[in-house]
């Protein structure tokens, strides 16, 4: 049995950008998440963290989503290998299946949106 899922909780360092791949469309911004400790000289440290959203759930995050918004993402670890000079280098990302926006809003209610094929 293989099991691949990935809850991250953070802030987008950027706007989400749309990108077509002739079949479908993908949407990606990097999240930053920092993590749950200090470091000995008392510094949080933050990962900062690729993200692909797919399809409709993609369109959602690049109409919803801007620089700094609070947001749940919950979907699967990707590592990509490209090949240069003969030698590999890995790049790890994060495929969304649903995103859900954590920002505060009095007129708006908290959303969740899952990836649906297309």
């Amino acid at each position: 049995m293989q099991y691949n899922k990935t809850l991250l909780m953070g802030r987008l360092t950027r706007d989400p950008e749309k990108r077509d791949t002739g079949k479908s469309s993908v949407t990606n911004f990097v999240l930053a998440v920092n993590r749950d400790y200090k470091s000995d000289d008392g510094e949080v440290k933050t990962d900062f963290v690729p993200i692909d959203i797919w399809g409709k759930s993609g369109e959602n995050a690049l109409r919803l989503l801007k620089k700094g918004s609070a947001v749940l993402i919950d979907g699967s670890l990707r590592i990509d290998s490209v090949k240069k000079n003969d030698e590999y280098t890995n790049f790890i990302k994060v495929v969304a299946d649903k995103f859900q926006l954590l920002d505060k809003k009095e007129d708006r209610k908290t959303a969740v949106f899952e990836r649906t094929s297309s």
